[in-house]
């Protein structure tokens, strides 16, 4: 190898602070690959972002993959085995941020679910479930879950609530209820949160742009701002 061309090796190596995650240096065109967005529906900061996800990226030409997992379980595996109302003066922030952050989005009614012993991950399970079918459905299934849970007070990770809904929507609700404890559906969520973890997710919403990932809602401008400059 000349010395020219190792010289150019070096200066787009992977290890190069100016190279992004996908290959690409700041500025240049991006690959219009689909959008991650990981979430769970314990959390109301992936409510936030899931409302205004798809159309973000459909601003600029991507589509989203919408990937529920089970953010207990990540949280419990990194060292934070608490809901975040549970540690002292951090949970009062959270009770009074929330709320604000409702406002700031649009959300005219916020009313939470206690949630604190339900199944969560069953939300998640009937999202691929559906997604199965209809993944349009899918995801319209799942902003009614968070509406529900957040606006009006409905325990929505209730299987008999969500097989009503599935119903309301044109799909075969038996069959969805008895898929609630099937094996292979609840081996496939514990899969894919393993893979999420595997990939860098540690919270709700985790949203992955060619490569880079954002973690929060309150990232949603920082979002928009790669997909419309090509990255920094």
């Amino acid at each position: 190898m000349t010395r020219d061309a190792a010289a150019c090796v070096a200066e787009y190596s992977c290890n190069d602070a100016n190279v992004l995650q996908d290959g690409r240096r700041p500025g240049e065109a991006p690959i219009s690959t689909p959008i991650d967005f990981y979430f769970d529906f314990i959390s109301p900061f992936g409510f936030f972002a899931a409302r205004e996800i798809d159309a973000l990226a459909g601003q600029h030409g991507r589509t989203v993959n919408w990937r529920p997992f089970n953010l207990r379980t990540v949280a419990i595996a990194t060292g934070f085995d608490k809901p975040m109302v549970a540690y002292p003066i951090k949970g009062e922030y959270f009770k009074r941020d929330v709320p604000r952050l409702a406002r700031l989005y649009g959300v005219q009614t916020w009313s939470v679910a206690d949630v604190r012993n339900a199944n969560v991950a069953v939300a998640g399970r009937a999202f691929y479930w559906l997604a199965d079918r209809d993944e349009a459905a899918a995801k319209r299934l799942a902003l009614g879950i968070y509406h529900a849970l957040y606006c009006e007070a409905i325990n929505a990770c209730d299987p008999d609530w969500i097989a009503v809904e599935i119903g309301k929507m044109g799909f075969d609700a038996d069959a969805y209820r008895n898929s609630v404890d099937d094996p292979d559906m609840k081996a496939r969520y514990k899969r894919l949160t393993e893979e999420a973890m595997e990939k860098g997710v540690f919270g709700s919403p985790y949203i992955v742009v060619d490569g880079e990932p954002f973690w929060g809602s309150d990232r949603l401008w920082m979002v928009e701002k790669w997909l419309a400059d090509g990255g920094w």
